[in-house]
Formats: structure tokens, sequence, C-alpha cells
């Protein structure tokens, strides 16, 4: 999941508007998993 994460961010860094919405997605998602 963290892989994966990274590279959303990737893609979010070439497409601020979108990248943004996926990097919260993945971020609320992985912080939900580690609880």
């Amino acid at each position: 999941m963290i892989i994966n994460g990274l590279e959303i961010q990737k893609y979010g860094y070439i497409d601020k508007g979108i990248g943004t919405i996926y990097e919260k997605l993945i971020l609320y998602r992985i912080g939900s998993a580690l609880r």
C-alpha cells in the first residue's frame, strides 16, 4: 500500500488538482489501515 501511495503521489505532483484528491484518499486509507 505504501508503494502504491508513493506512485500516486508522483502522479499527484504532475496533476496537482487530481493528485491532491488521490493523496488525501491514499493517506486516509493508510491511516485507517494502520489503526
